[in-house]
């Protein structure tokens, strides 16, 4: 067999010196392709189901413009940092680095796939696609309307 540069589960691997960024992205693109509708939970199944194909480390953010909605997630053993956070006055912010001040910054949970459900300006929210395998999953408190933003 090739040499492998990145693992891919049961549909085999990359050749050493392909690109993984490239192979994800034409996959990402298939996936939403195959979503024909407006609505997240198509083109989430979708990116979920294709994202459980990954061996290896990966936290991404996938803008979707047609569903007016931000689609991020992180490998199930957390190896890539993902970090969100909500301002005072509401704003979610999904980043690989945390700013200052560090501490108002968590991990993203490792649950799944998750969207930022823009649809609706009037009502945003934050929508989870568990993984096929089952892991435990709690709100995190960057979105609970009911927990103040740490001080």
């Amino acid at each position: 067999p090739p040499p492998v540069s990145w693992g891919l589960g049961p549909s085999g691997a990359l050749p050493a010196g392909a690109s993984d960024t490239q192979w994800l992205a034409e996959r990402v693109a298939e996936c939403e392709a195959a979503s024909p509708d407006d609505r997240w939970e198509p083109f989430a199944a979708r990116l979920r189901d294709l994202l459980e194909l990954l061996h290896g480390p990966f936290a991404l953010a996938v803008w979707s413009p047609r569903r007016r909605a931000l689609f991020f997630g992180r490998d199930k053993l957390g190896r890539r940092s993902l970090v969100v956070a909500r301002s005072a006055s509401g704003d979610v912010c999904v980043s690989s680095v945390a700013a200052n001040p560090v501490d108002l910054w968590s991990e993203l949970p490792v649950t799944g796939l998750f969207a930022l459900d823009l649809a609706d300006l009037s009502n945003p929210s934050v929508r989870h696609m568990p993984w096929r395998e089952a892991m435990h999953f709690e709100q995190p408190w960057w979105w609970s309307a009911a927990s103040p933003c740490p001080s």
